[in-house]
């Protein structure tokens, strides 16, 4: 039988190191013989290779069970020696529990709206593309029809560019009158965001033209809500704003940019008709592989450049901006305030850490007898770091398990808590991303509290131990004392960012709106172009619909309007004073407008500054305007009475100014008033307009009598979108203030936990010199001495983690600056008075246990020595 050299066993030897020493002396010596017997009398290389093979299975298969046996084991002590501790487990595994659980709510709201892909194909290759003028201060505007089409035509960066606006529908048939939210898109919109119908088809070219092909698309969600779900729906005709449609897809619910929108119709626009000046279309494009975003951007200059050229009148001065789709569907203030969520429920964690480490360390000195008998009887100092550091593990699970469960309720609260209309929180879930996070986190933070425990531990001398038992120590921790100033500038940060928001909150809130929201109403009436056609037979609906609103009990004032106060929405237009054109060079004064009926001033409670409001004896042909006093201001010098001043619009017509009224926060309680001019509803009626009432008692009381009288004049056209005033307001607040809600909430579990960090280091070292202050006290000492002596030390330590804190706030603070209203981030009286009031609790934490310290009696404390 042939013989072969004995092989090397660095592999056997490689792989058993990783295994416990006994291991490593029995099966690893007997499998090392085995296998060079049978290596040895190995004939061919095959054969000789399945022994290499089987050995190392041997290795792989048998090791793991010795390695969960001696794991097994220290599991189970580490379960033993906590349920000795129970205040301290419990109170470690609560600490993890709610820092955990915060962490993990808030980085699902993380992963919901910015890391979780877009449900569109190849999302970082879609762009919003965006008209700007930078002369007029206009940065985000939508696009024109004629400009869209050239785009299409003459860019070179994109694949494909696709448009959609928004419509209004009302749904008849089926059952009751309903409202939806619909849009008109261009054909190509779905392959532009690869987006697939879940039944039937998209619209096909040809349906995209005008007085073609009646169609229309549904959501899954419209399906299920109004159709009861009915697949057969795909090929059946539904009647869409008075005009019958044929349902030819289905499209999901969740489109990406939008979760509202219910229906969707061909755009079909009339290029004669469309003019360069009339901007109202979204524009989403794609980029052409290879193609960056800054190279788009550069041919889609070239081509605005080329079109103000070509239409001095109506593209001079504009241009375009590219934005990637999820930065134009989750915008800059909240991706800031969401970082800025994480970034302190991140800063909440370490604080947790840094305590349940405090709390290791006290524990581990009062565990170094232990320690060391088990050194003195042949443990490796190996070994007690790897049981250590399985009872940090047991405890972080727990904590992090429990976590879980928190962050499962948190998220449900959460979800009621969202304002209405937050991007993607339709998303929000615990998901496996989120439980990869949340597990990883548990890992982490057993490291970060219990590997420096473990380690000071482990390493501490037998001998220099045994000797110093019963003897009194210093009670001086360098890494204690570390973690308590880090604590303690974490929790400064947080406090002092928390108080700017609380500021900035509160002069939001305080904010002047320009008119009265308490007992308002407002309510949407769309009448669609099938039943209306002409603005003569829209005008005749509200002539008879008003007067019979005004006549109902419990109402006071009604007006209309084309957009609802604070919804957000808005439409502008360039005007100059005076009824001539503006040169070229000028394009005047860009102000945001409205269309009021008479009386809708005065039902809103706007102020009269000067001259009038709109009466029922003004006309189309007068062509009457009432304009804010900011607008007044920027084109009227101080002194000037704008009243019977003329002004010329960008559309070229020109009006005549009749009265002037207070400034309205028309975009939201955190914009300042924008300047504004109110057309007379004798001008023009949108299809949508928005019904507005005060009443005498809760608003919300009146919804049911309004929809009886507007189904009084035409039974088919449904009241939607009530809401009063007030709701409004408060929703528009709703963002900050849960954002602020949430870094108080942190702030608070920081100050705590960084309270208790200055408490237990004090009271850790009044402990660990008992002996030494009994001395004191027996050699006259008086209380008020030893207290002092007791508290300068957390003192110390809690004025250095406030400075610390208060520089970090000082250099952080600029990222607060967007989301802060009418606050300065450095603000001097806030740093100080929050400087002051962390001064007196730090001095307060130091206090309790110095306090106790002052109560020891000499004669038996030396007598116990």
């Amino acid at each position: 039988m042939p013989t072969h050299q004995k092989p090397d066993n660095a592999l056997f030897r490689a792989l058993l190191w990783l295994y416990p020493a006994e291991f490593r002396d029995e099966y690893g010596r007997e499998m090392s013989m085995v296998f060079s017997d049978r290596y040895c009398s190995a004939s061919t290389s095959g054969a000789r290779f399945r022994i290499w093979f089987e050995a190392l299975t041997g290795v792989l298969m048998e090791a793991p069970r010795e390695q969960f046996s001696a794991l097994s084991q220290d599991v189970r002590y580490a379960l033993r020696t906590l349920r000795k501790t129970p205040s301290f487990s419990l109170t470690a595994v609560l600490t993890l529990a709610l820092a955990i659980g915060a962490t993990t709510v808030i980085f699902s709201l993380l992963h919901s709206m910015l890391l979780r892909p877009l449900p569109f194909e190849k999302p970082e290759q879609i762009v919003r593309v965006f008209n700007t003028y930078e002369k007029l201060g206009i940065t985000k505007f939508t696009t024109s029809i004629p400009d869209f089409v050239s785009w299409q035509q003459r860019s070179r960066g994109f694949a494909q560019l696709a448009g959609y606006t928004s419509r209004s529908v009302t749904l008849t048939g089926d059952g009751e009158p309903d409202h939806a939210d619909g849009a008109a898109i261009s054909a190509n919109l779905l392959s532009t965001l690869g987006v697939q119908p879940v039944l039937g088809r998209g619209f096909v070219p040809e349906e995209d033209k005008p007085g073609r092909a009646q169609v229309v698309m549904i959501s899954q969600g419209l399906l299920d809500r109004r159709y009861g779900g009915d697949a057969s729906m795909v090929g059946r005709t539904i009647r869409v704003n008075g005009q019958a449609r044929t349902v030819v897809g289905v499209l999901p619910q969740q489109m990406g940019f939008s979760s509202r929108i219910e229906v969707w119709m061909p755009l079909a626009p009339d290029l004669k008709r469309e003019e360069r000046g009339n901007h109202y279309l979204t524009v989403l494009a794609r980029l052409k592989p290879g193609v960056s975003l800054s190279e788009a951007q550069a041919d889609l200059n070239r081509v605005s450049a080329e079109l103000g050229r070509e239409f001095p009148g109506s593209n001079d001065g504009w241009a375009t901006r590219l934005v990637p789709a999820l930065d134009w569907i989750v915008g800059p203030q909240l991706q800031t305030s969401l970082w800025v969520l994480i970034s302190a429920v991140g800063l909440l964690l370490l604080v947790a850490c840094a305590n349940i480490a405090n709390l290791l360390l006290t524990r581990a000195s009062a565990r170094q007898q232990e320690m060391s008998v088990r050194l003195a009887l042949g443990a490796s100092r190996v070994r007690l770091m790897r049981q250590l550091l399985t009872e940090n593990i047991v405890l972080a699970v727990s904590g992090g398990s429990a976590g879980l469960l928190l962050a499962a309720v948190g998220l449900v609260g959460l979800q009621r808590l969202l304002p209405a209309g937050t991007p993607r929180a339709e998303t929000l879930a615990l998901e496996s991303p989120v439980l990869l996070f949340a597990s990883a986190v548990t890992l982490a933070t057993s490291v970060l509290f219990g590997l420096a425990p473990a380690w000071l531990v482990s390493r501490s001398a037998l001998n220099s131990t045994l000797r110093q038992t019963g003897r009194t120590h210093s009670g001086r921790h360098p890494l204690r004392q570390s973690l308590v100033v880090g604590q303690m500038a974490i929790a400064t940060v947080l406090v002092i960012g928390t108080a700017l928001l609380l500021q900035s909150l509160a002069r939001l809130q305080d904010a002047q709106l320009g008119f009265r929201p308490d007992h308002l109403l407002v309510a949407s009436i769309n009448l669609p172009e099938s039943k209306y056609p002409t603005q003569d037979h829209a005008a005749a609906f509200y002539r008879r619909l008003l007067p019979e609103i005004q006549a109902l009990p419990g109402i006071t004032a009604a007006g209309l309007t084309s957009t609802t106060p604070m919804s957000g929405d808005d439409t502008s237009m360039s005007v100059t004073a005076g009824s001539a054109a503006p040169q070229p060079q000028d394009k005047g004064r860009q102000a945001s407008w409205r269309i009021l009926s008479p009386g809708a001033l005065e039902t809103m409670g706007v102020e009269l500054r000067r001259g009038r409001f709109f009466s029922q004896s003004d006309s189309f042909e007068q062509k009457p305007m009432v304009i804010s006093e900011g607008l007044a201001r920027r084109l009227w010098p101080e002194g000037t009475d704008p009243v019977q001043q003329q002004v010329h619009l960008g559309n070229g017509q020109v009006f005549t100014i009749v009265g002037v009224a207070a400034d309205v926060r028309h975009s939201g309680l955190g914009a300042e008033p924008p300047p504004t001019m109110y057309m007379h509803s004798s001008w023009y009626l949108w299809p949508t307009m928005v019904l507005m009432v005060r009443t005498s008692g809760d608003p919300l009381a009146m919804a049911g009598p309004l929809r009886a009288a507007v189904r009084r004049i035409d039974p088919d056209q449904p009241l939607f979108k009530i809401r009063s005033m007030s709701d409004i307001v408060a929703a528009d607040a709703a963002q900050p203030k849960l954002r602020t809600g949430l870094m108080a909430a942190f702030a608070v579990l920081a100050l705590i936990l960084g309270g208790l960090g200055v408490s237990g280091v004090v009271a850790y070292g009044v402990a660990r010199r008992t002996r030494e202050l009994a001395l004191r006290m027996a050699l006259g000492a008086t209380p008020g001495q030893v207290q002092g002596n007791v508290m300068s030390s957390g003192a110390l330590l809690a004025v250095i983690g406030l400075a610390v804190g208060l520089a970090a706030a000082l250099a952080l603070g600029r990222f607060l600056s967007s989301l802060l209203y009418q606050v300065q981030p450095n603000d001097p009286v806030t740093f100080s008075a929050i400087g002051a009031t962390l001064l007196v609790v730090s001095l307060l934490a130091c206090w309790l246990p110095a306090r106790r310290a002052v109560r020891i009696d000499p004669a038996t404390s030396l007598r116990n020595e």
